[in-house]
């Protein structure tokens, strides 16, 4: 009778111990989870404290814009890329500052999974352009928005607004003014979205 007892306590020690240990592999792992997701929110620091994101109900087949030869350019065929819109205009000061530093991260990435894309909002398009020209932007595009139509239909009010779209084309989030792009925080922020 007193083995009995003596295997009874201890296998009831051993379901203790185990019940122990699987709590606490669940309280690890939750606080591994909570350090995880707040280290998501650490590439949004710096340069990048701006960048919000968003839970957006544009859909990416209703975003065009116009190149230099008139031509439609549909966001679609940017689909298996993060991309990187930005909207500016000739006459914003902080928009013409940040320009550079967007055509220098366009170059430093790599093409086949990352995009920047900068829509000129002037009504005069002469005027952009010739502004455009005048930054020898290389390693960018010239596109405008033909009437605003994506200015209003993307809801931006604030010149500079960049939006960054993830490979699906669906939006991530956006950074109301003016960011340097080539900055470091921007590089690490754009990195951990390729991935």
């Amino acid at each position: 009778m007193l083995r009995d007892q003596k295997l009874l306590k201890n296998k009831l020690f051993k379901i203790k111990f185990f019940l122990f240990a699987l709590i606490l592999l669940a309280i690890l792992f939750f606080l591994f989870s909570i350090f995880n997701s707040k280290n998501d929110t650490s590439y949004y620091k710096g340069e990048m404290e701006k960048f919000v994101t968003t839970n957006s109900k544009y859909k990416s087949e209703n975003i065009f814009w116009f190149d230099s030869n008139d031509k439609k350019i549909r966001f679609n065929n940017y689909n298996g890329k993060i991309v990187l819109v930005n909207f500016w205009a000739s006459w914003c000061a902080p928009c013409i500052k940040e320009l550079p530093s967007i055509n220098m991260l366009n170059n430093r990435l790599e093409k086949s999974q990352f995009e920047s894309v900068i829509i000129s909002i002037d009504k005069n398009r002469e005027k952009s352009k010739r502004m455009y020209d005048s930054l020898e932007l290389n390693n960018l595009n010239y596109y405008y928005d033909k009437k605003n139509h994506l200015v209003s239909y993307l809801n931006i009010d604030v010149i500079p607004t960049t939006i960054i779209y993830n490979k699906n084309g669906k939006e991530i989030g956006r950074l109301t003014g003016e960011a340097d792009w080539n900055s470091s925080d921007a590089i690490k922020l754009i990195k951990y979205l390729i991935k």
